[in-house]
């Protein structure tokens, strides 16, 4: 988190904070971007020059445009929100200093709330919990019990978001007792629907689906379209976890259709590549291939450059199940290279794992013993260690086809730690098996 002298700088923000964060987050690419965009656009004069937040607001449009385009939404709203962070700081530092009427007031609990959800975005936990805990306060000051109901809707989120159930429970009952009070079924669904999600999160499925019923009748009732989805989502992930899978593909779909009504493509997306991980592991393997195919063709089109790749790539691991290895690796091939240039190291990893996988089943060993071992450092230095534990046991598969039974004894013998310390059972006992082989 940055932290800004709002005194010092006024209704300003330096430049150089700016091309800060385009160097942490993009490299020397986002130096490049700075130079060609910022400079050229508002004629920066040196680093130490300013910019009015009225013109930041342009450039984080700007580079949210240019950045979505190029690197994927995932990266754009990491920087622009590191940004627009920057800019609420000076911003609620400056109604700090000014008279506390209700209009004042008003606008400090609307720049709380969106610090709040930046900082949540950024995993920045206990500054959201802050901010949020300052909304109810000042929501209090207001008298309007609206921006009391929105605080705690904020803090039961963020308790969802650290896994306190008791907590998630504790502030949707307070939302439900204030609904009561004022006869509101939109503010009774929202703490409905809380209610629903902690005891779900608690693996109290049919007490999570009553509640969540009776949120999605209240919100139909007050016709609020992303508010269904919302918990068209949510039924639809205890129907899934609960292994009704036509049921919970069926609201999946329909929650898709509804995010789409209020131009979440976003959400929709996601939500389709979800359909069709589903459809993989169920060995509905064709109606998920054209999933993650509608998928890929809607992420071009949106400049959703994660998705598309990630749509390829399940795409790919289909085939892999297919055993249309000509296939996987062409899909899988496309997808590497976009995660590649993308920089992103969770992607790459899980391509080089699963390419390693058809290259051996190939027999091109070699090959994808070098693919293998890329991957395992990658699942290593982004602290994947269930993904690193699979690698490990692809790769000493590959090297005792080799002949390479000391390398490959080694990696089995990491393989059974990890396993037997992450209760990955099916399989600790398949490198068992095979260490037993090895040894005899």
């Amino acid at each position: 988190m940055i932290d800004v002298d709002a005194s010092k700088e006024g209704d300003h923000i330096k430049a150089q904070d700016i091309k800060d964060i385009l160097e942490r987050r993009l490299g020397t690419k986002g130096v490049k971007l700075f130079d060609d965009l910022i400079n050229r656009e508002w004629k920066i004069e040196s680093e130490k020059s300013k910019l009015n937040l009225e013109d930041v607001e342009e450039v984080e449009e700007q580079l949210y445009a240019y950045i979505k385009k190029n690197f994927g939404v995932e990266k754009a709203e990491d920087v622009v929100e590191r940004i627009k962070q920057v800019r609420l700081l000076i911003q609620f530092d400056r109604l700090e200093g000014e008279n506390k009427s209700k209009i004042v007031l008003k606008r400090k609990f609307e720049v709380l709330k969106e610090l709040g959800e930046i900082c949540l975005n950024l995993n920045e936990v206990d500054a959201a919990k802050n901010y949020y805990k300052k909304m109810l306060s000042l929501s209090e000051d207001l008298g309007r019990d609206e921006t009391v109901v929105c605080s705690l809707k904020c803090l039961g989120e963020l308790y969802l978001f650290e896994g306190d159930m008791d907590k998630v429970k504790e502030k949707a009952n307070e939302i439900i007792d204030i609904a009561e009070e004022l006869d509101d079924d939109a503010k009774r669904a929202e703490g409905i629907r809380l209610a629903g999600i902690a005891a779900w999160r608690k693996k109290n499925p049919q007490e999570a689906l009553s509640y969540l019923e009776r949120a999605l009748e209240l919100f139909k009732k007050e016709e609020d379209v992303e508010k269904i989805a919302t918990v068209q989502r949510d039924l639809g992930d205890v129907y899934i976890y609960e292994g009704d899978h036509d049921k919970g593909i069926e609201l999946y779909n329909e929650a898709a259709d509804n995010f789409e009504k209020v131009d979440m493509v976003y959400e929709k997306i996601n939500l389709l590549q979800e359909i069709g991980m589903i459809l993989s592991e169920i060995d509905e393997t064709e109606r998920g291939l054209k999933k993650f195919q509608g998928v890929e063709k809607e992420a071009d089109e949106h400049s959703f450059v994660n998705q598309k790749a990630w749509s390829i790539f399940n795409a790919g691991e289909i085939y892999l199940q297919r055993d249309d290895l000509g296939k996987a690796r062409v899909k899988l091939e496309k997808a590497l290279k976009i995660f590649e240039e993308h920089e992103d190291p969770y992607g790459e990893a899980g391509t080089k794992l699963t390419y390693g996988k058809v290259l051996a089943k190939d027999e091109q060993n070699r090959r994808a013993e070098e693919f293998l071992e890329e991957a395992v450092e990658l699942f290593d230095k982004i602290e994947l260690l269930e993904s690193k534990t699979e690698a490990l046991y692809q790769l000493s598969l590959v090297q005792i086809n080799l002949g390479l039974e000391e390398k490959a004894l080694e990696n089995l013998e990491e393989a059974f730690k990890h396993s037997d310390s992450l209760d990955m059972e099916d399989l600790k006992d398949k490198i068992i098996e095979k260490m037993e082989r090895s040894t005899k």
